[in-house]
């Protein structure tokens, strides 16, 4: 290794976690240490690492270098990550030349406090943060005081959140934001934000409530100097979107994306033109739209979107589908990331002509969600799934919302399908009630998935494969890969048959490294024993607890007993009956 130039040595490590890389060559020698400086400078606190790899960086990395430029902490399978990350860890002393700083999936409490230490990391010019957890108004308002306020180095704000953000226009912000994205309850704000950020080019908004509209963009008095602007709301007005484009000449770059609108303007292709005329330097134009209802055909609607302007000047092309009661209407290639398939695209139209060198529309999707639960979902069959499916080779996320996926296929599982999704690695599969899962359909997706490893499934839905196809080997050798598994439900009236279940799930997936599971309180030490005896790799182990406090041992036995079997370090903790346990 001493031999290797640097330049190999990079090239190894490039094949390897950012963490590994630290964790195993970190304090080698002082040419190791240089090499891997960019590393050290940059932390990524992703995925599935164990408590060990944790406390290593605690111990070597934050105590012991002052150079840290960037930090990411994502509570993605550990939901105690950042929360205990503060505990260890004081951002505000040891993050002191901090640039970048990423939080993904925060809970409340832990927005919070990092939210009033954030205001102390003076060198931070951006910042990110996401949460699915639903905030109150006062939370919210606080966390947009400590952010947006007395923050003068920001630059770059990203506020991915369930919850809106009201803009008070008696408090002054960041005045050198440049680039923002954010939730806000009305348009009314979008007018507050454009008078007091004098900067701002980048601005990705989603609109909560779009019907509390009540000003008019035209009396600004100054025309902002935005180049990239990204808007996503529902049930609006042509009229409004409109008013708001007109004030932004200087557009380069536009994206839009409506659902449940019903103004029939927004299929109207020479209403669209007349707009993005005006914008001398529009160089993107990108939009998706959701429409409640048609009064014309897919013929009619594509003919406004066939002129020259469209096709021969901005080559920017459109896809039409849908059947009563949702049609839907987007630019081809499909720019965004997720995709929601509510309807069948068997009455699929565009204006572009697909070739071998187009013919992956949707190459940037990287989640899909099925919903056939209210639409004629009777239409579904084998063939027609994948000719679907086969469409997003770039697919990271499968979500299945559909109940014929488990049922009407069983008549039709001959489909054979030679398509590899190398990318997937997740796949959601929801409730199916008075249905039986379809095992040799899921059997044939995951032959399909040759990297998947992460799982989210209801309990119904899992006992039946244990009760049935336990023993089916190819099943069983996909199951191997799975390390992140997320069983919803998972509750059972009788104790021993509970019991029976947790030990047959640790035989069907042997190597899981995340578990989250929900378990009554009378059996959970057996069932921790089992799970802990049985899944060598377990490193987060999640449990939502019925009836805690009815529990026949305390916590602090739990913790003395856990000691004394586990025999290394670990972190647990309990609140709002869910048990975590970090290995």
């Amino acid at each position: 290794m001493e031999k290797l130039p640097d330049e190999i040595l990079l090239q190894i490590f490039h094949y390897l976690h950012p963490l590994d890389v630290l964790y195993g060559f970190i304090h080698l020698n002082s040419r190791i240490n240089q090499t891997i400086s960019e590393y050290r400078s940059n932390i990524r606190l992703v995925n599935i690492l164990s408590y060990n790899q944790f406390e290593f960086c605690c111990q070597n990395i934050f105590y012991t270098f002052n150079n840290i430029r960037s930090l990411i902490l994502d509570n993605k399978h550990l939901e105690c990550l950042i929360q205990i990350f503060d505990w260890r860890v004081q951002i505000d002393n040891v993050c002191q030349n901090l640039e970048h700083l990423i939080l993904n999936n925060s809970t409340i409490g832990q927005l919070r406090i990092f939210s009033s230490k954030i205001k102390l990391l003076r060198n931070l010019n951006e910042l990110i943060i996401s949460s699915d957890k639903r905030i109150s108004f006062q939370e919210t308002k606080y966390i947009y005081r400590h952010i947006f306020i007395n923050h003068s180095s920001l630059k770059k704000i990203s506020l991915k959140f369930v919850s809106a953000f009201h803009i008070d226009s008696e408090l002054s912000v960041c005045p050198l934001i440049e680039d923002l994205t954010i939730t806000l309850m009305n348009f009314n704000d979008i007018f507050i934000l454009f008078e007091q950020l004098p900067y701002l080019k980048q601005f990705n908004v989603d609109i909560l409530l779009p019907v509390a509209y009540s000003v008019q963009f035209t009396t600004l008095p100054f025309r902002p100097n935005i180049i990239d602007f990204q808007i996503k709301t529902t049930i609006t007005s042509f009229i409004i979107i409109e008013s708001l484009i007109n004030c932004m000449p200087n557009l380069k770059r536009l994206s839009i994306f409506l659902i449940n609108v019903q103004d029939q303007n927004y299929i109207d292709g020479h209403r669209w033109e007349y707009i993005l005329k005006k914008l001398v330097k529009l160089e993107q134009f990108q939009f998706y739209i959701r429409l409640l209802y048609s009064e014309q055909n897919s013929e009619q609607i594509l003919a406004t979107f066939s002129t020259k302007y469209w096709l021969n000047e901005k080559r920017w092309y459109v896809a039409f589908y849908g059947e009563y009661p949702c049609y839907y209407l987007h630019t081809i290639p499909y720019s965004y990331d997720t995709l929601i398939i509510s309807t069948l695209a068997h009455n699929w139209h565009s204006t572009l002509l697909l070739t071998s060198e187009n013919s992956f529309p949707y190459s940037n999707v990287k989640c899909v969600k099925f919903d056939f639960k209210i639409i004629n979902d009777y239409h579904l069959n084998v063939n027609k799934f994948y000719s679907i499916l086969e469409q997003f080779i770039n697919i990271e996320t499968l979500i299945l919302k559909c109940y014929s996926l488990f049922t009407i296929l069983n008549n039709n599982n001959n489909s054979v399908t030679n398509q590899k999704l190398e990318k997937l690695q997740h796949i959601t599969i929801h409730r199916i009630y008075e249905n039986k899962i379809n095992v040799p359909f899921l059997l044939q997706l995951f032959t399909m998935t040759p990297n998947l490893n992460s799982l989210k499934i209801y309990c119904c839905e899992l006992i039946y494969i244990l009760d049935d196809h336990l023993q089916n080997h190819q099943l069983r050798r996909k199951m191997l890969s799975i390390t992140s598994l997320v069983i919803k439900e998972f509750l059972d009236p009788c104790k021993m048959s509970t019991l029976m279940n947790v030990n047959r799930l640790t035989m069907m997936f042997p190597n899981v490294k995340m578990l989250k599971i929900s378990l009554k309180s009378d059996i959970l030490m057996e069932a921790l024993f089992t799970l802990f005896i049985h899944c060598q790799s377990l490193i987060y182990l999640q449990i939502k607890v019925l009836n805690f406090t009815n529990i026949i041992i305390t916590y602090s036995d739990l913790l003395k007993t856990l000691c004394w079997k586990l025999k290394k370090k670990f972190q647990m903790n309990y609140d709002e009956k869910i048990l975590k346990i970090w290995l």
